[in-house]
């Protein structure tokens, strides 16, 4: 009897629990509406705020925006160029952040040229308005960023001697370099500019569109590629020259550069100068137009099982580190 009693109480205790849901249908589901109710206002609560955020941030972004492009006076014409350039923003709404943050402009404007849906001059000319401009530790972007009075080399075609020139100042749509009186170069004409900086050695292509005397006007761009990375420039050549311990009566011997820049050279050791890492060596050869040439460097280490002895200048005036950039442009006939 007492084994039968236990599925019996079992039983009972579904059946109660079953018949107190079954009798109580309008309570569960007025619970579940109450649940859903908060559920759903809290959701519509912070959509508005959301969206009421959103419209405010963007009113302080459009604002920020009209004030700052009315103390700049940007032509309408710029504008259109900006309105393009956010819509590479993460946030169009944004825009007041191209006239204040340089690295977004940049990254902005890279994407907008890419994409040739403006003038590389233009986006130039917008720079140097905004003030992005003047640059010597960075490596520079755009021609805007070459500072003025600082050296430039241009080069009318690929194998000819570049000219040495300064950067005098900046237009909106054009940068002045004053040159030797005696050089010839054509309005209209295409150009190669060379700029050193700390950040390597840097080359743009382009145009002259007007000349001034011995000023002349060269087209903005924003398409500067590096050269080479080292901080001065570097490049192989074959060139004769003779060479003998610095600061004694020791005849020289001849030699052949193999590599030489602003800052160093690497030459063929002669078997009757023996040297090692430490030593310094007086070196004589012939630059532009067979000009005489004479620095002083410490060998720095040898390769090719001695056989080449690789320099760094320790003693060189800036004429003659001028006077090598424009040897090294030059193709090598010798």
């Amino acid at each position: 009897m007492y084994l039968l009693q236990i599925p019996d109480a079992r039983t009972d205790f579904f059946r109660t629990i079953a018949q107190t849901y079954r009798s109580n249908p309008l309570e569960v589901t007025l619970v579940l509406l109450i649940v859903l109710s908060l559920t759903l206002g809290l959701w519509i609560y912070a959509r508005v705020e959301q969206n009421r955020y959103r419209r405010e941030r963007e009113r302080r972004a459009a604002a920020a925006f009209g004030e700052r492009m009315e103390q700049l006076s940007i032509p309408p014409s710029w504008v259109s160029i900006l309105d393009r350039m956010a819509q590479y923003l993460p946030n169009v709404h944004d825009k007041y952040l191209l006239l204040e943050n340089e690295w977004m402009f940049n990254s902005c404007a890279k994407k907008l040229l890419q994409a040739d849906e403006a003038p590389s001059d233009a986006v130039s000319a917008l720079r140097l308005r905004l003030g992005f401009d003047q640059t010597r530790d960075r490596a520079p972007a755009s021609t805007v960023h070459l500072p003025q009075a600082s050296t430039v080399f241009v080069r009318r075609a690929k194998g000819e001697h570049p000219v040495r020139g300064r950067v005098m100042s900046h237009e909106p749509h054009a940068f002045q370099v004053v040159i030797p009186p005696d050089e010839h170069f054509r309005i209209g004409s295409a150009v190669d500019v060379f700029y050193q900086s700390h950040a390597g050695i840097f080359q743009v292509h382009t145009i002259v569109v007007n000349r001034e005397d011995n000023v002349l006007h060269l087209r903005h761009s924003e398409s500067l590629t590096r050269y080479q990375k080292r901080t001065y420039f570097r490049r192989r050549v074959r060139i004769p020259a003779r060479v003998r311990r610095a600061y004694t009566d020791e005849p020289a011997v001849e030699t052949v550069i193999e590599d030489l820049g602003g800052g160093g050279a690497s030459m063929r050791k002669p078997p009757e100068l023996p040297l090692d890492a430490g030593d310094r060596v007086e070196l004589r050869f012939a630059g532009k137009d067979k000009e005489r040439l004479q620095v002083v460097g410490e060998v720095v280490r040898t390769s090719r099982n001695g056989g080449i002895a690789h320099l760094r200048f320790t003693s060189i005036r800036e004429p003659v580190r001028d006077k090598i950039f424009q040897a090294i442009f030059t193709p090598q006939s010798r």
